[in-house]
């Protein structure tokens, strides 16, 4: 399922970079799963609007 460092309890942040990182070059997920689950689950820690937004930071970034 991928290589992630996140332990049992990760930071919106942490889990955010490792969600970016889990896309090859090519953009390619290949067999890792914590994008599309922290996608499908977000909402019950972080709005839509805040998940964007945090988003849209990192990218200007």
């Amino acid at each position: 399922m991928g290589s992630s460092t996140l332990g049992k309890a990760a930071s919106l942040d942490a889990l955010l970079q490792e969600c970016i990182h889990a896309f090859d070059d090519s953009g390619e997920l290949h067999a890792n799963m914590l994008p599309r689950t922290f996608l499908l689950m977000h909402c019950w820690y972080v709005t839509s609007s805040e998940l964007a937004g945090k988003l849209l930071m990192i990218y200007r970034d």
